[in-house]
């Protein structure tokens, strides 16, 4: 598929960017982390290259998404009157 890698960069972009928005995004954060383990469970059925580019944009996607996490809790520790998204139970 041609344009398969600028796709997968494209969600790449947008799931690093969700994340670290992490304050209006919550519903979001869910879906995408799913998003990103079917891409990846569904890349080793695909070629040797594929595979590599997906999990090589899937480890940059979780490092941002655990990035994102503690630095939400430094920031919640700093203003404790806000809504904590780790405290949420929705999924």
């Amino acid at each position: 598929v041609p344009d398969f890698e600028k796709w997968i960069n494209l969600v790449r972009e947008f799931s690093c960017k969700t994340f670290q928005s992490w304050q209006w995004s919550p519903n979001s954060i869910f879906y995408l982390l799913s998003l990103w383990s079917r891409l990846v469970t569904a890349s080793r059925n695909s070629k040797k290259e594929e595979c590599s580019f997906i999990s090589s944009c899937a480890i940059v996607v979780v490092e941002v998404y655990i990035d994102s996490r503690v630095k939400s809790v430094s920031y919640l520790m700093q203003n404790p009157n806000q809504d904590d998204p780790l405290d949420e139970e929705d999924h």
